[in-house]
């Protein structure tokens, strides 16, 4: 690969995937949502937003921040990114918005 090229998709990752902020789920046992959002807090996160909701707690950051949570968490049992949020009333309608995705 030419060196313009690859420096270029190196370029297009950083700002489309490392760069931008993200919205991200800490899924934790029940009951222990503030303990996780207490854990959460405490790392060197990018950014402070975070809230604790049944199940979890969500919050925003990059993908380092959500390295660090995965790595550092020990009341999460797993760290998800959200990479899109749609209503579908029916299957069709859900495979579609899938689809576009």
């Amino acid at each position: 690969m030419p060196g313009n090229v690859s420096t270029s998709f190196e370029k297009r990752i950083k700002r489309r995937v490392t760069g931008r902020v993200h919205s991200f789920f800490a899924a934790t046992a029940p009951g222990l949502e503030n303990l996780c959002l207490s854990e959460l807090l405490s790392l060197p996160l990018s950014e402070r937003q975070a809230t604790a909701v049944p199940g979890g707690v969500e919050f925003s950051g990059r993908l380092y921040d959500c390295y660090l949570a995965n790595l550092h968490l020990r009341t999460a049992n797993r760290v998800l990114m959200r990479i899109a949020g749609f209503r579908a009333s029916g299957f069709p309608a859900l495979e579609r918005k899938l689809g576009e995705i």
